[in-house]
């Protein structure tokens, strides 16, 4: 009988430390952030501007394929009223917009977005300088070829990103003038930090994951968390 008391004894000890040890693990997991999944905490809330009829995009930047892509939600448009109010309720990270629904976009208020530094732009099939002037900054565009608009085909994209640090008040003044063309900006209180980017690619020999990837750059560059692609 005592050696059988013992031996239970022994075995509520050990059931006992295990118990302790796992409540022990569990916690130091989820003080460390907790399960960290693509699927239930998505990195990009992304709006997409397409046409009303979706077989009119190519394979490669239909929204499944984006998803498929991982760590992004892509959020449809067929007008502006509707991407605006998206972009609105989602928080957007980024608008991307099909060069058949470019003559939607209301660059007034796209370009008021950019400039403040909340929204990534990604033009798929858009020539770069249009893209440029339709977000209010022409000056991120360069171009590979001696004087052109960029590549024009379906399957070439452009994305453009803008950081701004600074007052509210000192942000106004530098929206208000000609952006990013370099003029000096009168009557700034305090030091101001604006970054421009711009990224150029094909999707010709690839997929929706190389288009993610660029615009994830972005926003992450934009959140001083990684640097953009160039």
């Amino acid at each position: 009988m005592i050696t059988i008391s013992r031996a239970l004894d022994s075995r509520r000890a050990t059931l006992v430390i295990t118990i302790i040890l796992g409540g022990v693990l569990i916690l130091l997991h989820w003080l460390r952030g907790g399960p960290q999944t693509a699927s239930a905490n998505p990195f990009l809330q992304v709006v997409y501007l397409v046409p009303d009829d979706l077989s009119e995009l190519e394979s490669q930047v239909r929204p499944k394929e984006m998803e498929a892509a991982g760590n992004v939600v892509v959020q449809l448009a067929s007008d502006w009223p509707s991407a605006r109010k998206q972009i609105e309720e989602t928080n957007a990270d980024a608008l991307i917009i099909h060069y058949t629904a470019m003559p939607l976009v209301d660059t007034a208020e796209l370009s008021e977005r950019f400039l403040q530094g909340e929204l990534t732009v990604t033009g798929i099939g858009i020539p770069g300088l249009d893209l440029a002037l339709a977000i209010g900054a022409p000056s991120l565009f360069t171009s590979t070829w001696s004087s052109d608009q960029g590549y024009t085909t379906p399957l070439y994209f452009y994305t453009y990103s803008l950081s701004i640090v600074g007052t509210a008040d000192d942000v106004m003044r530098w929206q208000n003038r000609d952006a990013l063309s370099g003029e000096a900006v009168e009557n700034i209180e305090k030091p101001m930090s604006i970054s421009g980017r711009a990224t150029t690619e094909s999707l010709l020999y690839n997929d929706s994951e190389l288009l993610i990837h660029v615009i994830e750059s972005h926003v992450r560059g934009m959140k001083d968390e990684l640097p953009p692609v160039r």
